[in-house]
């Protein structure tokens, strides 16, 4: 059975919607791209114009005044930086979500189908038939956002390897731009935690847990001073 786009989101926690788009609209940002959108994607635009829910942000129609309201993710604007960042992406994709780390994106074409793909990686892996059926695939909880952290935690250690390793004399230096990537992913999620499980923008001064390992393993090596920008 097809799942609702509008069913889908409204079951959503904390949903915020922009308000509805109109036929004239999406026709122009249809233009501006050169490409179709699905009609999956025209009735979310239709009923919502944009969302953001429990950590999660949906592509729209989304213009400069809309950010006064929270709205920040346009499918023109994003869609066409992409595409000129990154020329693998198919002419007949447009984002409709930025998962914030290692450049993933999730993409859509005119037919509904929801891919992955990492920038400048020109495999496209699908992730769902539909938006309805994307959206669904993963709810954000706290025990996987704290292992999403940790798990980066990881892959920072591993970049700042030439500075802790003292047996193996062939390790490679280490690459301060790898580094600052692995920082922003940790960040992200730390700052995801703070919006949905620590009382958001209020709570980020109180150093949570989470905050609290994060600084405890960054202490542990020489290199991340120049690294890290408080």
């Amino acid at each position: 059975m097809n799942k609702d786009i509008i069913e889908v989101i409204k079951s959503k926690k904390l949903l915020n919607s922009l308000g509805p788009s109109n036929m004239n609209e999406i026709e122009k940002a249809e233009e501006t791209l050169g490409l179709k959108f699905s009609e999956e994607y025209i009735k979310y635009l239709l009923e919502f114009g944009a969302v953001t829910y429990y950590g999660t942000e949906l592509s729209g129609l989304v213009t400069e005044e809309d950010e006064e309201k929270g709205f920040y993710f346009s499918v023109v604007d994003e869609t066409l930086e992409e595409k000129e960042y990154d020329d693998t992406v198919p002419e007949n994709m447009y984002i409709v979500e930025n998962l914030g780390v290692d450049g993933a994106l999730a993409w859509q074409d005119e037919t509904g189908a929801v891919y992955y793909k990492y920038r400048f990686d020109d495999n496209l892996q699908k992730a769902a038939d539909s938006l309805a059926e994307y959206l669904e695939i993963e709810e954000l909880d706290e025990e996987k956002l704290n292992l999403a952290i940790l798990d980066e935690i990881g892959e920072l250690t591993h970049e700042l390897k030439a500075n802790w390793c003292w047996w193996k004399k062939t390790q490679q230096l280490v690459d301060k731009e790898k580094v600052l990537g692995e920082l922003v992913d940790i960040w992200h999620f730390v700052l995801s935690y703070q919006n949905n499980f620590n009382e958001g923008e209020e709570g980020l001064g109180s150093a949570p847990d989470v905050k609290k390992r994060v600084k405890q393993q960054c202490d542990l090596m020489h290199s991340i001073d120049d690294a890290l920008i408080y």
